[in-house]
């Protein structure tokens, strides 16, 4: 099994960040327990809550002075610290469903004699949108004695915050100090203003060797103070279960997103896979997807639809269906490119429709779910209505793309390949039609590459956009390989793959959309590379996405970075970056792509030349569980597909990614047939095929 955990000693903290994400909360904080920006803090959306915490122990605060390690785990992180004869640790816990943090204080005695304990946190309050900075704000505090806990409201009374340790055991005093104040302070340059209410006063003692936990929990509402306080008797009750449910929530994450491989990919596929998870939100509007983090906390169409892929890779079929269904409830005659957890809407996004028709298809194909298709009957049908054309060209307004900084004036080559791939389930004809476009008019044979648009003035800047119809297989080999190979070299970066070539007249290595890297953008390339036989600088792609893990937000895969130093200029953690990395492993690399509608699974490996084995381990399929296990040894290839239960379902093997030529091959030691690379057979429940070549 994989140790999943990422360990960091102090003298890496550097500027290493971490949150803790729930269904309906979030916590963004340092390593090295700092809160150094606006953005830090407890965020029960649309409000942050909490802008900071300290402990006092024993007359020494808790910091990077005393701060040993920080430890990010997939269920919590927890800090580590060590003053005179105390190792302390605090575990940072956000529940699943609940709108709320937990912050477990353990303090072990190390010393042989008893020793007296005093904790005295700073605990400080900001109620405000994200869209607020300084206010003046004021608050009013009440000790609920038999809670142990302070209640803070917000002049409007509908906004909430109560923090306490509920009734310690006999051992453990506390009391609470009223001495409220308001504190002006700055985060990152930012002037920002909090309320102290007092001061929390915990002691006890512990004997020589002695180890106590003390839980400190906050429970926020945007509703009402009687709200915020039942959220805190819940937890207080039911604390070993709440903490058990998240946990066994992420451990069926990590049961069904996992594999093995001859690389270091295994434990990142699962970060990628529990990030994702971590990004869907539960609002008073309904589920969705958090496009990142800690700042974009709203649900943003094209984020969405781009992330659901990754979703549904997963097999959370529940969870993409309720996202779908709540961008669905404001379509007009657009769905929604952002709906925010209030309801506010915006439909300036011309991919929306088309990336919501292609993210539904691949719903069905891999749930089995055809009963949505009548469910949503209307809603295609609307999306639909919503392609406009003239002579095969799909008409946009020049900010609709999901370049949006940027005016793109005619067809965007992104938006005509979206539509190319969702008009395949719906109208073939069309979208043979449009492809026909697509290669006839956006090709450039003057610098091998594509237009970026297409229309009165063709715009030849060079664009990644042009990955869009590679991953989706849409154009001919010859001039896949062709622009494959200019992105390979004059797009690729140590980071990543950054949205304009190094030699346009306009590229900026920081510039958001003019030079910079994306994990969308080198998610959309290494799905290229795969979907091209490009096997190995598939990986490549995939192992600069995996090693921004590394640094930043922890686990985490960013949203941009400065294509030439590799420094973050995006948010944290991006729903798309993660999703897309789990895409291109399970889709790609692995190959493999269920259609449950014809009762048929395709799976095309692209395993790097440098891997001699490789598994995806218990992968949802509608009801079916899929372990794939391919080996490479001397001149065989062996392949596994094993099922929890028998399958009524067909596999259509493609080998044409192993560049072998086969002189035998074995189903469950019976002689087969191959055909065009291609072996088909019906499923048992295990299934062993051996390649000689």
């Amino acid at each position: 099994m994989v140790n999943l955990d990422w360990l960091i000693n102090s003298k890496d903290f550097k500027d290493t960040c971490y949150s803790e994400l729930g269904r309906t909360s979030f916590f963004h904080r340092y390593a090295d327990s700092g809160f150094r920006t606006k953005w830090c803090g407890l965020w029960s959306p649309p409000n942050k809550f909490l802008e900071y915490y300290a402990y006092k122990i024993n007359n020494t605060w808790l910091d990077i002075k005393n701060s040993t390690k920080f430890i990010q785990k997939p269920t919590y992180s927890e800090h580590e610290y060590k003053i005179t004869n105390l190792n302390i640790k605090e575990t940072v816990f956000i529940p699943e469903n609940s709108s709320a943090m937990i912050s477990i204080i353990t303090i072990e005695n190390t010393a042989k004699t008893k020793t007296d304990i005093e904790i005295n946190p700073e605990i400080a309050i900001n109620i405000r949108t994200k869209y607020e900075n300084y206010h003046e704000r004021e608050y009013s505090n009440k000790f609920i004695d038999i809670r142990r806990a302070i209640l803070i409201s917000g002049k409007n009374k509908t906004d909430n915050i109560i923090f306490g340790t509920g009734q310690p055991s006999k051992t453990i005093e506390i009391n609470f100090k009223e001495s409220e104040k308001y504190k002006e302070h700055y985060q990152n340059n930012e002037k920002e203003r909090c309320y102290i209410p007092g001061s929390l006063i915990i002691k006890t003692t512990l004997e020589a060797k002695e180890t106590i936990k003390i839980p400190i929990i906050f429970a926020t509402s945007n509703i009402s103070a009687q709200d915020a306080q039942n959220t805190y008797d819940y937890i207080l009750q039911n604390l070993e279960n709440v903490i058990n449910n998240k946990t066994d929530s992420i451990n069926n994450i990590i049961k069904t997103s996992t594999i093995k491989t001859d690389s270091d990919l295994d434990k990142k596929f699962t970060w990628a896979a529990l990030n994702t998870h971590n990004l869907v939100h539960n609002s008073t509007i309904g589920s969705g997807i958090f496009a990142g983090m800690p700042w974009f906390q709203e649900f943003w169409g094209r984020d969405t639809f781009w992330s659901l892929l990754g979703l549904i890779d997963m097999g959370e079929f529940k969870t993409a269906k309720e996202c779908m269904k709540t961008l669905l409830k404001y379509q007009k005659e657009r769905i929604p490119n952002l709906v925010d957890t209030k309801g506010n809407t915006s439909y300036i996004g011309a991919d929306t429709d088309p990336l919501f028709l292609i993210a539904l298809d691949y719903y069905v194909k891999h749930s089995g779910d055809k009963k949505i298709l009548t469910e949503f009957k209307k809603n295609i049908k609307t999306s639909l209505k919503s392609l406009k054309l003239d002579s095969d060209f799909v008409i946009h307004e020049s900010n609709e793309t999901w370049m949006d900084t940027l005016k793109r004036t005619g067809t965007a080559i992104d938006i005509q390949a979206l539509w190319i791939h969702a008009l395949e389930s719906n109208n073939k004809e069309l979208s043979d039609d449009l492809k026909d476009m697509l290669i006839k008019f956006f090709w450039d044979k003057d610098s091998k590459y594509f237009l970026d648009t297409f229309g009165k003035d063709k715009d030849k800047s060079l664009t990644i956009n042009a990955a869009v119809p590679l991953m989706f297989g849409q154009v001919p080999e010859e001039e896949a390989l062709l622009a494959l190979d200019k992105i390979n070299t004059e797009f690729k970066t140590a980071y990543g793959a950054r949205t304009r070539s190094k030699y346009d007249p306009t590229y900026n290595p920081e510039g958001y959309h003019t030079g910079s890297v994306w994990g969308l953008t080198t998610g959309w390339v290494a799905c290229a590379n795969f979907e091209y036989s490009l096997k190995d600088d598939g990986l490549k792609y995939l192992n600069t996405m995996a090693n921004h893990m590394k640094q930043n937000q922890i686990g985490t895969i960013g949203e941009c970075y400065n294509a030439e130093t590799g420094q973050l200029t995006g948010a944290h953690i991006q729903a798309w970056s993660s999703a897309l990395f789990v895409h291109a492993i399970d889709n790609y690399l692995f190959g493999i792509r269920p259609n449950l509608s014809t009762s048929t699974i395709e799976i095309i490996p692209a395993i790097p030349s440098e891997w001699k084995y490789a598994s995806r381990k218990n992968k949802i399929i509608g009801n079916y569980h899929l372990e794939t296990e391919i080996k490479l040894k001397d001149a065989m290839i062996e392949i596994g597909f094993n099922f929890e239960k028998k399958p009524n379902l067909k596999i259509k093997l493609n080998i044409k990614n192993f560049n072998i030529i086969t002189k035998e091959i074995t189903i469950n030691n019976k002689k087969t047939k191959i055909k065009d690379n291609i072996i088909e057979f019906k499923t048992q429940k295990s299934n062993l095929i051996q390649i000689t070549f």
